[in-house]
């Protein structure tokens, strides 16, 4: 067993198991959390389903589980579940919803419970014993399904998102833009001049809608380039103003922030499986 670290280095006073066994609220269900895998298992009746955790979901119920009955700040809990990425409180909210969706404690909130104006705690009346079912080897373990969040718009008013997926330099590159069109920017940005560093980047403007594309290499540029086709034309219906939008792909995850002249910043993440599912409520509140 490895102990975990917070943000600064220090070792947490517990300790999470290489798997950790968790009842949940159902009489025959039961779940294994592997969190260096990132991964939850789901026991329902003696059937297995697996479910790729995000790397911040799968933080945050690693600490969550080393602190059991004890209130986690949100402080900690963003430092732990994006190190050295600038974040705000819509992102905890869905990270803590997804996690709660997949453990069947949506309704009750009695696995994770929420203490207001201070934390998050979670209840160790909830942690069991090993489960036999999940003592098979990985050759025999269900393949892991996409994440449950996966797809998730998170709306935040504020000048603050997280590109959890992005290389560290290119996620402080555009933490940095997004500051700075929040409180100085009342014009557009030449884009162009602004995303070097190493990344490879492509726009076009279409009527109020400037494009901005980001990547990691010029092929996965134009491979970027022809899967958000479909996505862009549809967000240029919606857009009764000038707005920017930046696409770009991380580890199969699709990230479409919204910036609304600087006043504002929105996003959708999606998992490179669930594109093409967008609804056009979730595309319509990212640039409205």
């Amino acid at each position: 067993m490895q102990p975990i670290e917070s943000a600064d280095g220090s070792d947490l006073p517990s300790v999470v198991p290489t798997k950790v066994i968790l009842r949940l609220h159902e009489v025959s269900r039961y779940a294994e959390f592997s969190p260096s895998q990132h991964l939850l298992r789901v026991s329902e009746g003696g059937v297995i389903t697996g479910h790729e955790l995000s790397y911040s979901s799968s933080r945050l119920l690693e600490l969550l589980i080393s602190r059991a009955d004890l209130i986690v700040g949100r402080e900690e809990m963003f430092a732990y579940g994006w190190p050295g990425r600038v974040v705000g409180q819509n992102s905890l909210n869905q990270a803590i919803s997804n996690i709660r969706d997949l453990l069947g404690d949506d309704v009750q909130r009695t696995i994770i419970q929420t203490v207001p104006r201070r934390g998050y705690r979670f209840n160790s009346a909830y942690l069991s014993e090993n489960r036999e079912e999940f003592n098979v080897s990985d050759d025999t373990a269900p393949a892991p399904a996409v994440a449950t969040d996966a797809a998730e718009v998170i709306i935040q008013p504020q000048a603050f998102f997280a590109l959890g997926r992005l290389t560290r330099s290119a996620n402080l590159l555009l933490a940095v833009l997004t500051i700075a069109l929040a409180t100085t920017l009342v014009w557009r940005i030449d884009w162009a001049l602004w995303l070097q560093h190493g990344l490879f980047n492509a726009s076009e403007v279409l009527g109020e809608l400037d494009v901005q594309y980001v990547s990691e290499s010029p092929e996965e540029l134009t491979q970027l380039q022809a899967d958000t086709k479909p996505l862009r034309d549809r967000l240029r219906g919606f857009v009764k103003q000038p707005e920017t939008i930046i696409f770009n792909k991380m580890h199969g995850f699709y990230e479409i922030v919204c910036i609304d002249q600087g006043r504002s910043v929105q996003f959708v993440t999606v998992h490179k499986t669930k594109l093409s599912q967008l609804t056009d409520e979730q595309l319509n509140r990212c640039v409205n």
